[in-house]
């Protein structure tokens, strides 16, 4: 817990709080802080966020931990659990996985077609047959599992989607979105970035404002002139913007003949 004493001192000095300041600003005493700044003490657990809020740091620097190292190790030990998983189920649900052969016999042909995919990411393995839940994975575009049995593929409800996607100069606007997900963008940059007509641009962030993929600030820029700003509706994208990236990836998949699809069909 040293790193904590030393930080609240060093992030305090950086946002030039006294120390009463600082207390004030976590109705705690002086003396608190003083204990926490040279070790005698350490906050309550419960307190640490609202430490970490007034210094404007995360908790991870607060620990001097690197949040984002952190996550990002995690989330792609567990992609590569999930897209294990799924192969797994795909291949125990086949007879041949399942009839006349030992656990032992089934753990290694399905370590081998995992060891084979993660060689070469654009192997594919699914279970295709119409009529039934199916199931797909790649290691490089993701894994899917559809219930859409006596569903229609296409209902008159997903025209407004893929007539916005059908769209060029959508995409294109996505993707700079995309690439620029930390920053506020209006629709002047963008037209001018993309070399597209204002109104395009504007009637595109609409869309995306509309179904809650960006949110929309209106701010006055001096007396009489107001200016729209758009920015992703969180650091990490909405619900509706990862739907679009799972398009986007397996759309750049499906006019490409599969290097090895192991398809289940009978």
């Amino acid at each position: 817990m040293a790193d904590i004493a030393a930080n609240i001192y060093i992030y305090r000095n950086k946002c030039g709080y006294t120390q009463k300041e600082l207390a004030d600003m976590l109705g705690v005493s002086v003396q608190t802080v003083s204990k926490w700044e040279r070790g005698a003490s350490y906050p309550d657990v419960t307190s640490v966020p609202q430490i970490a809020a007034a210094l404007h740091i995360s908790v991870g620097e607060l620990f001097n931990i690197d949040d984002t190292i952190d996550t990002n190790h995690h989330l792609n030990h567990y992609y590569d659990e999930m897209a294990e998983l799924m192969m797994s189920r795909i291949r125990f649900a086949m007879p041949e996985y399942t009839i006349d052969i030992t656990p032992d016999s089934r753990k290694a042909k399905l370590d081998a077609i995992i060891n084979e995919m993660k060689k070469n990411p654009e192997y594919e393995e699914g279970i295709a047959k119409p009529g039934i839940i199916g199931f797909y994975v790649s290691m490089d575009t993701g894994f899917i599992a559809l219930d859409d049995v006596n569903k229609k593929i296409f209902g008159d409800d997903n025209d407004e989607i893929f007539d916005f996607l059908g769209d060029k100069k959508n995409r294109r606007v996505l993707e700079l979105i995309y690439e620029s997900y930390t920053e506020t963008l209006s629709a002047n940059y963008i037209a001018e970035t993309l070399g597209y007509d204002i109104e395009d641009v504007t009637n595109c962030l609409e869309f995306m404002a509309k179904h809650m993929m960006l949110r929309k600030n209106d701010v006055m820029i001096g007396k009489d002139r107001n200016m729209t700003f758009y920015k992703l509706e969180r650091p990490v994208g909405s619900r509706e913007f990862l739907m679009l990236r799972v398009i986007g990836a397996f759309g750049r998949k499906f006019l490409k003949k599969p290097q090895n699809f192991r398809a289940f069909m009978d």
